[in-house]
């Protein structure tokens, strides 16, 4: 096969995996609202793994496209809005610093919107190691809200953490754009 070829499959295929995890969001949404904790837990996990997967292919395989970059950042917020969400609704968000997190990844959908009107066009804010990590402590509390794990918790704290540090890493340190 030749070397067009398979990075055309490898595109298709990364893109795949996004647009996989954004369809699995709305069932994670409709299994935590009917109850069905332990089954969205392992839907959930099946969706942060294809974000892990699809990522390291891109990166490793130098596959990076705009559409890929766009969606995958629109698979990540869905994913995350398909737990916090009905957590939120069923009002297991009990503490004000839940609702801080909550209102946390609210921003960092505005934030993409205010570099997209920037821009004129729809686009967003070169990636930073900081947001990688961010994005799994979320995925981990995320995952713990809806076992209805005890640790779930202390893990709100850790990840408020996460959270500023990515802020800090974005607004106190600016780098250049892409």
């Amino acid at each position: 096969m030749s070397s067009e070829k398979q990075r055309k499959l490898l595109f298709y295929l990364i893109n795949g995996l996004t647009i996989f995890r954004l369809i699995l969001t709305p069932i994670i949404l409709i299994l935590i609202f009917s109850g069905f904790r332990f089954q969205a837990f392992f839907v959930f996990l099946i969706a942060v793994l294809t974000d892990l997967l699809d990522g390291d292919l891109a990166r490793r395989h130098n596959v990076v496209s705009e559409i890929g970059g766009i969606l995958d950042s629109i698979a990540d917020l869905s994913l995350v809005y398909s737990a916090v969400i009905p957590i939120f609704v069923l009002g297991e968000f009990s503490r004000p610093i839940e609702i801080a997190i909550f209102i946390a990844t609210f921003l960092a959908f505005v934030v993409i919107l205010e570099h997209s009107i920037k821009n004129k066009k729809l686009t967003l804010p070169s990636r930073r190691p900081s947001s990688t990590i961010n994005s799994y402590f979320v995925y981990t509390n995320l995952a713990l809200f809806i076992i209805d794990s005890p640790y779930k918790f202390p893990m709100v704290y850790l990840t408020f953490f996460i959270i500023a540090v990515t802020a800090f890493d974005y607004f106190i340190n600016p780098k250049i754009e892409k």
